[in-house]
């Protein structure tokens, strides 16, 4: 079996927010899974300062994605308390606060595809699962000559609360 990751080249993501899979692509600077382990140190008078042992106290895993010409719908899906409308498929995006909103909720599976001859892999095999994500937007907006607008959108991933993936996060490869 082919290592999930590959070794290089872009990938589409797709997020399933309403029971439909919507694409999110194309990304520019790239998507990154980072998948940190959370460790307390345990310490004794004896040793001063070093450490005896280290107990594992959880994981945080993130999703960053760098979304480069983003259509309306896909910037409606990913950016909290935004609406589009106007005709046909929409040419305003309308922004409100959100407060008191529970990610984990509304957190939906989020499958990374690696990129191949510039279409996203069908081998499920080469896929990445992350079982409960939630888009939070990190924009800011740069109209100057030298550098390009971007969405830059960092999943939150939360352990699955689902039959069968119970605190699993994420998964690589098929079933």
């Amino acid at each position: 079996m082919p290592a999930p990751m590959e070794d290089l080249g872009p990938c589409e993501m797709q997020w399933d927010p309403d029971g439909v899979a919507i694409n999110l692509k194309p990304f520019y600077g790239g998507v990154k899974l980072r998948d940190s382990l959370i460790v307390k140190d345990i310490f004794e008078d004896g040793q001063g300062e070093t450490p005896v042992d280290a107990v594992d106290m959880g994981r945080i895993v993130e999703v960053e994605s760098i979304m480069s010409r983003s259509n309306i719908t896909q910037l409606e899906i990913v950016i909290a308390g935004s609406v589009k409308s106007g005709a046909g498929t929409g040419t305003t995006l309308r922004v409100s606060n959100t407060v008191g909103n529970p990610l984990l909720a509304q957190s939906r599976e989020l499958r990374i595809k690696p990129a191949v001859d510039n279409a996203a892999s069908a081998d499920t095999s080469e896929w990445v699962h992350v079982w409960k994500c939630y888009p939070v937007i990190d924009k800011e907006i740069a109209y100057d000559t030298t550098g390009q607008r971007v969405w830059k959108v960092n999943w939150k991933c939360f352990p699955s609360d689902e039959t069968g993936k119970i605190n699993e996060i994420y998964r690589y490869g098929p079933a």
